[in-house]
């Protein structure tokens, strides 16, 4: 079986499915001569743990490593100024992602092991261990597709959209909190998160949900939302039916469900935030609605519902808090 190929100089397109299932292909030496990576070239090498791309390479296309299950690491040359969807899919052994400095197209900001488009701030490809930068604004086609050992993923609060398939297959994720940015949610973007229970969104208007978005939950998924916009997420889509943990309303800050937010909710995300506890309502707690659960959603609580100051959190789409 083949474990080694050594490809010759003068080679300009690797071709589609070239290598593909080749299960036992464990190093690939690509000369300085290919320019392009065809379609589904490299799917299903599942003795692939790392292959050294050329700075010669400019196109990487649709599902070229596709299912390489015990993919390492990828680093995109700066050459590269075109990957097609699904590229990635499935690498569900990622755990290093970087682009190389000086490309034009893409970029692994602030070291988020991730590959980014510059110029949209979209997230193209993601592993287990990406950190969404804030910059990101939208995250891509197919971007976590099949990252079954991803348990965790913080999308913060610039990101308005959640593209088609973007978290499909992540069976390791068990809760997802959307923040209030995000107006958009993709065709079955969590399809097949079998194992996702909790779904929190501090959007207080919808996002448009499309086709079978959340498909293949958890059946006693529960949505929670805030106070107030049940009927209107009912109405959106958001219903029993796709969640069957059933859709509850809260009421923002009020961290305990005891009716009332004041200084013990503080508390209790303090004890969150320091790890002591994990017993904490999600869109309850996170007040300013930046997808993040931290010291400032308890510092506002306590000015605001403690001493009675006015606070603004001053972020995207976010006004003064109000409890009610």
């Amino acid at each position: 079986s083949l474990k080694k190929v050594d490809l010759p100089k003068g080679i300009v397109i690797i071709g589609s499915s070239a290598f593909s299932s080749c299960d036992s292909l464990e190093a690939v030496t690509i000369p300085n001569s290919v320019t392009t990576i065809g379609s589904y070239a490299f799917s299903w090498c599942n003795s692939l743990k790392s292959i050294n791309l050329p700075g010669s390479i400019t196109t990487i296309e649709n599902c070229a490593f596709q299912n390489c299950y015990n993919l390492e690491s990828i680093t995109i040359p700066a050459s590269v100024s075109t990957i097609g969807e699904y590229a990635f899919r499935s690498c569900s052994g990622l755990t290093s992602i970087s682009v190389e400095s000086g490309n034009q197209t893409f970029d692994s900001r602030n070291g988020c092991n991730a590959i980014v488009k510059t110029a949209s701030n979209e997230l193209v490809a993601a592993c287990r261990k990406t950190v969404i930068p804030a910059s990101v604004t939208s995250i891509g086609v197919a971007a976590y597709y099949g990252q079954t050992a991803m348990t965790a993923v913080n999308i913060p609060a610039t990101v308005t959209s959640v593209g088609r398939r973007a978290f499909q297959g992540c069976t390791g994720l068990t809760t997802i909190a959307l923040p209030a940015s995000v107006a958009g949610i993709g065709e079955y973007a969590f399809w097949g998160c079998s194992n996702l229970a909790t779904v929190y969104t501090g959007v207080k208007a919808p996002a448009s949900l499309a086709t079978k978005a959340f498909e293949g939950i958890a059946a006693n998924c529960s949505l929670t939302v805030p106070a107030g916009t049940k009927t209107a997420y009912t109405t959106a889509g958001w219903t029993e039916e796709v969640f069957g943990g059933g859709v509850a309303e809260v009421l923002c800050g009020d961290v305990n469900a005891d009716g009332s937010v004041d200084i013990l909710d503080a508390t209790m995300i303090v004890y969150y935030v320091l790890g002591r506890t994990t017993d904490v309502n999600l869109t309850a707690a996170d007040v300013n609605y930046d997808g993040t659960v931290d010291i400032l959603d308890a510092t506002i609580i306590i000015y605001q519902n403690v001493l009675g100051k006015n606070v603004n959190a001053a972020k995207p789409r976010q006004q003064t808090l109000d409890p009610q």
